[in-house]
């Protein structure tokens, strides 16, 4: 018999570690815990899009105030520039992904760092093109223990930006 039971963030690795639960169903941080620190092994990797319904989900973006957009479109190109360097080394080179990584913040576990390129390299998009469509792909899957938005009669088109990934990517080609 299964009993489902809901763990909220640190409780997850303590209730796997103690045995109280046999099975998790989680991500960062306490997915490559349970995976490097608690010997658990991958069942399935919905970022590799072994579950087609939750492959390529539009849930984390990088956003800018309109008047940063406006003001100084030339930081928002950069920051776009710098996320597609950051998209094509981990595509190319995962070591090398992962010693940027470490670089940048040393303190973290080199070999949970690894375990988490790993396993999120191919849920990472080739570019961070955004698109309304990806709203409402993610709004079918609003978690059902909170009220999902009403987006009816909202243009959501006028919440992305594909000006900033064309000229970003366009400076990336020359």
């Amino acid at each position: 018999m299964i009993e489902l039971v809901i763990l909220r963030g640190r409780e997850q690795n303590r209730g796997f570690a103690e045995g109280r639960v046999d099975a998790l169903y989680a991500h960062t941080p306490y997915l490559e815990t349970a995976l490097v620190d608690q010997d658990a092994v991958m069942l399935v990797n919905q970022s590799a899009g072994e579950v087609p319904k939750l492959a390529v989900r539009q849930i984390h973006s990088l956003a800018v105030s309109r008047r940063l957009a406006k003001d100084n479109p030339d930081a928002v190109r950069a920051l776009v520039r710098a996320v597609i360097r950051g998209q094509r080394l981990l595509h190319a080179d995962r070591a090398a992904a992962v010693r940027a990584i470490l670089k940048e913040f040393p303190e973290m576990n080199e070999r949970h760092v690894q375990t988490v390129v790993d396993i999120y390299e191919p849920a990472i998009p080739r570019t961070p093109r955004v698109s309304a469509d990806g709203f409402q792909a993610a709004l079918d899957l609003f978690p059902a223990t909170r009220q999902r938005p009403d987006l009816a009669g909202i243009d959501l088109n006028q919440f992305v930006a594909p000006e900033f990934v064309d000229a970003a990517l366009q400076s990336l080609e020359k």
